[in-house]
């Protein structure tokens, strides 16, 4: 059984922000007295002001799958290793399906998955993440 993986490109990724790390942690040594303030556009609040203070900021260590695929929607952030998972299976389980004439086992399955899996494990990047919300 030949399924093709897909091309993996990381041209354009979510973490490709480093003049704006730069930045953070070059006022951050500067002023280590001023506070971080998180403040979001109206493309991201209600669309009723803006910009607005995130009153629910979290900042932790994450690790994000930094590559565009096919095996995720490449309009949100895969966070989750678990969810990753999940979704490249419902995939992988339609593609069989249809190649297949049939539904997959459950070994045809791990296999392709183990590929896909393997394929993406140099893309997830451990990284500081700041969320924000209201």
């Amino acid at each position: 059984m030949n399924i093709e993986i897909g091309k993996i490109s990381d041209k354009y990724t979510s973490l490709t922000h480093p003049t704006a790390t730069a930045e953070i942690l070059k006022l951050a040594r500067e002023h280590p007295d001023y506070p971080i303030t998180v403040l979001v556009s109206d493309e991201a609040n209600t669309g009723d002001y803006g910009w607005e203070y995130a009153t629910n900021v979290r900042v932790e260590i994450e690790e994000i799958l930094d590559c565009n695929t096919r095996w995720w929607h490449s309009d949100s952030v895969c966070a989750d290793r678990d969810d990753f998972e999940e979704e490249a299976k419902d995939l992988i389980w339609d593609i069989l399906k249809e190649k297949l004439g049939r539904e997959p086992t459950n070994d045809e399955m791990e296999t392709v998955w183990k590929k896909v899996e393997k394929a993406h494990e140099p893309y997830w990047k451990k990284c500081i993440t700041i969320r924000a919300d209201n």
